[in-house]
């Protein structure tokens, strides 16, 4: 088994085979899910902006309070995904990973006060197979949160009734981890991209601060540029240690 942790590879991350596991589903009410937005539009193999995770991919809620909420980073988020990394690899024993990814994993950049985690299984029909050690955590299933990749799967958990982790499972063959985490590794190596992605989410939770769709939408274009920044940088870091 692989070490678990939520190490930064500058490098990023290669997976043991090539394929998105991206394959297509209608929700539960026969609808279908629109289509992905467009790559980042990089030479070579690029990623598609929706293998970022986005509050916009999660069924929106709408109520008197605010369901957006951008905070100041918290150095308690780092001791929390540790405590949740011991008990869900005893509860995924069969897990490659298990990451702290998304905003909260990047130290001094304000992020939403969740938790999220990234977990790579072998097969993700096991996992669904038996959710029991998942819900004895508290880890609700959502099977139709990315009813068009049936390599990923959805857990939320609330903490005190409210909101606190978002868990995503995926099968050892998706590509979409490798975006996350090179996403990630390029706003913690990279002060200027971090303040331009915070502010960017700020001004988001400013002006939709009912809707997780519009929050989502609102720092597409800037997250899109982003990405790209990321993995141009991360073919360079490549090239680099090739040469060196």
């Amino acid at each position: 088994m692989a070490v678990k942790g939520s190490a930064v590879r500058p490098a990023g991350f290669e997976p043991a085979a090539r394929g998105t596991g991206r394959r297509s589903r209608t929700s539960g009410h026969g609808a279908a899910r629109p289509s992905l937005p467009a790559s980042v539009g990089i030479s070579g193999r690029s990623w598609p902006y929706g293998w970022l995770y986005r509050a916009a991919t999660v069924a929106d809620v709408k109520d008197d309070a605010p369901v957006v909420e951008v905070v100041p980073y918290d150095p308690a988020w780092s001791v929390r995904f540790t405590v949740e990394q011991r008990l869900l690899s005893e509860a995924l024993p069969a897990a490659l990973s298990v990451e702290h990814f998304g905003s909260t994993s990047i130290p001094g950049l304000a992020a939403k006060p969740i938790i999220d985690i990234l977990a790579v299984v072998p097969e993700v029909e096991a996992v669904v197979a038996d959710l029991r050690p998942l819900e004895l955590l508290g880890y609700v299933y959502r099977p139709m949160a990315f009813p068009e990749d049936d390599d990923h799967l959805f857990f939320a958990k609330d903490t005190a009734g409210k909101r606190s982790h978002h868990l995503h499972v995926f099968g050892v063959t998706s590509l979409i981890p490798e975006a996350n985490r090179v996403f990630r590794a390029y706003l913690a190596a990279n002060p200027d991209a971090a303040r331009r992605y915070e502010a960017a989410k700020k001004r988001a939770a400013e002006l939709h601060p009912h809707s997780r769709a519009q929050y989502g939408a609102a720092k597409e274009e800037v997250t899109a540029r982003l990405l790209a920044e990321a993995h141009l940088w991360r073919r360079a870091a490549r090239h680099q240690s090739a040469e060196g």
